[in-house]
């Protein structure tokens, strides 16, 4: 996968069996591995990740981003742990760091509201959220443990904002 200078972006991959077989016997289910990016001239960066297991059935709802020149979602899919806290994976591209608010809604109805976030200058960072009582019930009931969610994620004057899918995991 290519990515330009200065670009985020979330990577998708699945486990193969022995890695499976290995996070299902991690402790509380989780395995600690270490992500290594390589940039195609040489540099590269390492993090340690902790994976924890999901699934999902079916057809995903649809799913699209409109950013702006300040702020982007970075992924169009958001993670909630036990159907009620989650988080937006942002960038604050402004100038100046950001202060991020987010709504989340479905059919209409707010199903979360966030408190200010605050992302530094070309930082990525998770814009956490609550889900409402709602928000959990129609988690918990959706098809194939995928909810589809409208965002608008605000930065004072400026917003990104798109349809997203809500995902829970345990």
């Amino acid at each position: 996968m290519s990515l330009a200078s200065g670009g985020s972006r979330t990577v998708y991959f699945k486990l193969s069996s022995a890695g499976r077989k290995l996070l299902g016997a991690g402790p509380g289910r989780r395995l600690a591995v270490e992500a290594t990016s390589k940039s195609a001239s040489g540099p590269s960066a390492s993090a340690p990740v902790t994976l924890v297991p999901f699934t999902t059935q079916g057809p995903a709802p649809a799913r699209s981003l409109t950013q702006s020149s300040d702020v982007e979602i970075v992924a169009a899919t958001a993670f909630t742990y036990r159907d009620t806290v989650g988080g937006i994976l942002a960038g604050c591209l402004a100038p100046a760091p950001c202060a991020l608010t987010a709504t989340l809604t479905h059919g209409g109805v707010t199903i979360a509201q966030t408190g200010t976030e605050q992302l530094g200058v070309d930082e990525l960072g998770y814009v956490v959220f609550h889900l409402t009582p709602h928000g959990r019930t129609l988690l918990e009931h959706s098809s194939g443990n995928q909810l589809g969610a409208s965002v608008t994620l605000t930065n004072g004057v400026t917003s990104a904002s798109g349809q997203i899918v809500l995902v829970g995991f345990r």
